[in-house]
């Protein structure tokens, strides 16, 4: 029989065999897929046994990483990247989706700046595409303590502001009831809002000349002109663009002024042309050539003005055989 001793020399010989036994027919129970969060210790893993860029997202179950175990302030420079390769352009850095009707982004409880975002190079520093509402909305409460949106001086090189609409329709590009202050305007034609008078009835193209005063726009303490069809001797106002309706906008609490077919009947709005161009309704039988001082008669522009004839403005071509209409310069004197 052999001693303790032999026994415990023979173990110490064999060691390394015998963790290599215990392994091969046991080691199935320490495989990877069958290690939970049980069996470590707590603070077992740290950050310096896992490797840079070893946590994917697939590793990671839906929702895994909540508020709480996100430390502030937090720093997303070079800690998002394309994992496989370098940045490909067009692709985000940072990508939010499927929000459902909550936002996909929420910034509350700054004493600074919401969003700052600055050394942007070669593009837009905001870019807003294809949305199903608005692109920025901004304010809820009546309240406001400061500007909707601010450009500080110098401002930018070229526009401060540009909605490049181009809406046939002729819809306003920026609509607002209140006054618009600037230093500068430039615009093909200047165009205000007013009212046509009683018992008037004005088309697009007629030529109107003051009728008394009309009640303001909704939200607005301004008054409007009330128009009515210009005479030979009445002094003119403007040109008729088009009927105005102040109504709710498609998926909107707020109303806004837009433009609506047919004559303007007593009261409804209008918009008239004030100065610059416009198509004006041809008083028949008159053939006024481009740069002839037209005169009106009866809301209608006619030939030549004589001296005893209010003047509308500068012929730009000649009427339209079609449609009766000519392309005037409105100049009213």
């Amino acid at each position: 029989m052999e001693s303790r001793g032999q026994v415990s020399a023979h173990v110490r010989s064999n060691l390394i065999g015998y963790v290599a036994l215990f392994v091969a027919l046991g080691g199935t129970a320490w495989s990877a897929d069958k290690i939970g969060a049980g069996d470590l210790a707590g603070n077992a893993v740290r950050s310096k046994h896992i490797k840079a860029k070893q946590v994917k997202g697939s590793d990671l179950a839906p929702r895994a990483v909540t508020g709480p175990k996100v430390s502030l302030p937090l720093n997303l420079e070079g800690a998002v990247d394309n994992l496989d390769g370098p940045p490909v352009a067009n692709r985000a850095t940072l990508s939010i989706a499927n929000t459902g009707n909550g936002s996909a982004l929420r910034i509350t409880g700054s004493n600074s700046y919401g969003l700052r975002i600055e050394n942007i190079l070669g593009s837009d520093g905001i870019r807003v595409n294809d949305t199903a509402d608005d692109g920025i909305q901004m304010g809820s409460d009546p309240d406001y303590p400061n500007y909707g949106f601010y450009i500080p001086s110098p401002g930018v090189s070229t526009y401060g502001v540009w909605p490049n609409t181009a809406n046939s329709a002729g819809e306003w590009a920026l609509f607002t009831v209140d006054k618009i202050e600037a230093g500068n305007v430039a615009a093909a034609a200047f165009t205000t809002v007013a009212r046509a008078g009683a018992g008037e009835e004005l088309s697009p193209g007629e030529i109107v000349t003051a009728d008394g005063v009309g009640a303001p726009v909704p939200g607005s303490v301004d008054e409007l002109a009330a128009l009515g069809e210009a005479r030979q001797a009445t002094p003119i106002i403007g040109v008729v663009a088009s009927r105005m309706v102040f109504a709710r906008a498609p998926g909107k609490d707020e109303r806004a002024m837009r433009s609506a077919p047919g004559p303007a009947r007593s009261g409804d709005y209008v918009a008239v042309v004030t100065h610059g161009v416009a198509e004006v309704a041809a008083a028949d039988g008159e053939a006024a050539s481009g740069g002839d001082l037209l005169g009106v008669a009866a809301g209608e522009a006619t030939g030549a003005a004589s001296a005893s004839t209010s003047v509308v403005g500068i012929a730009l071509d000649r009427p339209n055989p079609e449609t009766g209409m000519q392309r005037v310069f409105v100049d009213p004197r």
